[in-house]
């Protein structure tokens, strides 16, 4: 009869140890999952903070202003060559700084380069016949 109490009494703390193993187990995952969907959350909106700062580098035009954007604000001043940049989403701060671009580099770089695609094939037939005129005979 006490061996039937101790193998009871062993059998139940071997059940409560594994059932506070596979809480700490548990406790573990969940803490892991919530802080990584928190995460995933804060950089989905870093990238937000990114694009409306992108896209309001390309609107300004003033040396400073203020859009009011879907869940926010973008404050913008120049200062000298640099564009700063203040993204409020969510009652977070993003800054962002670029280089500012003259309005002819923005021009230049909108425009597609068609005169550069239709001199490489020339220059690779000029370079062709010359090779072929070289060759002694």
């Amino acid at each position: 009869m006490l061996l039937r109490m101790r193998l009871r009494a062993g059998v139940l703390l071997y059940s409560l140890l594994m059932a506070a193993v596979f809480t700490l187990l548990l406790q573990f995952y969940i803490a892991r999952v919530t802080s990584q969907s928190k995460l995933a959350q804060e950089q989905l909106l870093s990238q937000k903070a990114y694009l409306a700062a992108l896209m309001t580098r390309q609107i300004a035009e003033q040396s400073e202003g203020r859009l009011v954007i879907e869940g926010g604000s973008v404050h913008y001043q120049k200062d000298g060559k640099q564009l700063a940049l203040t993204v409020n989403l969510r009652d977070k701060n993003y800054q962002f700084r670029f280089p500012q671009e003259s309005k002819e580099e923005q021009s230049d770089s909108e425009k597609p380069k068609k005169v550069s695609d239709q001199s490489a094939p020339s220059t690779n037939q000029d370079q062709k016949t010359t090779a072929s005129d070289e060759k002694p005979s």
